[in-house]
């Protein structure tokens, strides 16, 4: 049986992600409309553009299939959409140096609507699947670990990550769309059938669980060690020890040792000892001025990221359709946006994430930011006796498994950490 935090975090996961692939498709859709609707009303060719938007979803459709058959088998797959898009370009290019019919160029706007809208689309429809069990509680569960050798794949949206995930009582390898966990250990994994998105939570290894769900304790065989073969033949060869062996006799001499306080009250009394400082093992409260300004800080945040892909949209879509350079001052507010964006985020972490304990990196996840990318360590810590894993925002080497970090997480919610 599943708990109602369980079924909260899946529920935060299914919200954060269905919303940011309907905002990703609402985008696309209202920006191509806003360049070429005008030309579709006005050269009489809707048959046509309908006709070209329904190849650029099948397009999507099939990047999506070969990408998640790549993921299954354990293999690349996130050059595929670099790809396929790299593709559309070069063929837009072609349409423009053949000196083909502006007709035809014009049917490139609502391929590229149909694909980079319905990217996004095809997972959504997977999850709206899913809501009926959701909204019931009927999720699917499995037992198991990553499987060996499987490396993280980037999700489209959001920080988490594909893993590869085999049951160990069916051996079936699920694909699952989840956050950050440890190849160290068992988890029991409740998911979401058609979108494969889920939650974990770490279990022991004397533990499996009956056909309710119900937890059972099992045994868990030691290895057995044979014993060596002690025979007469093995104790042919002894030490001789004779009365001359032991003519020289170390000098041993007793070492003053320091009396413990109750034989020495004086000295206890004149300098007693420092208590050890203890963890603060108290609970926040959340509706607290420090909690609530954190929450203020995070409201901004999102609202300066979301104000900076305001700006970057209407000033791209601005100096294409008006070819004015004036529209590249919003150029000059998308970087006051950024940079407001990263403060207020660092300061609502640094007023959630007060509780400071050390992880160690159990693995690595490669993440691109436009051109460039970088290597962050998956980290994992015990907080209240629970194991969390968790993704730092702080760069490292491929070799970093096994290394220390030093973190800070928060009391209320351990996945939220700052380095």
């Amino acid at each position: 049986m599943h708990s109602e935090s369980q079924v909260r975090s899946l529920r935060r996961l299914y919200n954060r992600t269905l919303w940011s692939y309907i905002g990703i498709a609402a985008l696309s859709v209202a920006a191509t409309a806003f360049l070429v609707v005008g030309n579709m009303i006005n050269n009489g060719q809707a048959l046509h553009w309908v006709v070209a938007a329904w190849v650029g979803l099948a397009l999507a459709a099939v990047e999506y299939i070969i990408e998640r058959t790549l993921y299954r088998k354990g293999k690349k797959g996130a050059f595929i959409l670099p790809a396929f898009m790299m593709g559309l370009l070069a063929l837009y290019v072609l349409f423009m140096k053949s000196g083909l019919i502006d007709g035809l160029l014009l049917l490139f706007y609502p391929l590229v609507l149909g694909f980079v809208a319905g990217r996004p689309l095809i997972p959504a429809i997977s999850l709206l699947r899913d809501a009926g069990a959701l909204r019931d509680g009927d999720l699917s569960e499995a037992v198991g670990r990553i499987k060996a050798g499987t490396h993280r794949k980037n999700t489209e949206s959001g920080r988490g990550a594909y893993v590869l995930f085999e049951d160990e009582l069916t051996r079936e390898v699920h694909l699952f769309h989840m956050g950050h966990i440890s190849p160290l250990h068992r988890y029991r994994v409740f998911y979401l059938p058609h979108s494969g998105l889920a939650v974990g939570e770490v279990i022991p290894d004397n533990v499996t669980f009956d056909p309710f769900g119900n937890p059972i304790e099992r045994e868990v065989e030691e290895p057995i060690t044979e014993k060596p073969d002690y025979s007469e033949e093995s104790y042919a060869e002894k030490a001789d020890y004779t009365e001359e062996s032991y003519t020289v006799k170390p000098d041993y001499k007793e070492e003053p040792t320091e009396k413990p306080w109750y034989q020495n009250p004086e000295a206890f009394s004149a300098n007693p000892p420092k208590p050890e400082p203890r963890e603060d093992t108290s609970m926040p409260d959340p509706n607290s001025p420090e909690r609530i300004r954190a929450a203020n800080f995070g409201k901004a945040s999102k609202i300066c990221k979301v104000l900076t892909f305001v700006f970057m949209g209407v000033m791209f879509f601005g100096v294409i359709t008006t070819q004015s350079p004036s529209m590249m001052a919003l150029f000059f507010l998308m970087i006051p946006m950024i940079i407001l964006s990263e403060v207020f985020k660092s300061k609502e972490l640094k007023i959630r994430c007060t509780r400071r304990t050390t992880g160690f990196c159990v693995d690595t996840v490669r993440r691109k930011s436009g051109k460039h990318s970088h290597r962050y360590p998956i980290v994992e810590f015990e907080a209240g006796g629970v194991t969390h894993t968790v993704e730092l925002s702080v760069s490292c080497s491929r070799d970093a498994v096994g290394d220390i970090y030093t973190l800070y997480y928060d009391p209320l919610d351990p996945d939220v950490v700052r380095p």
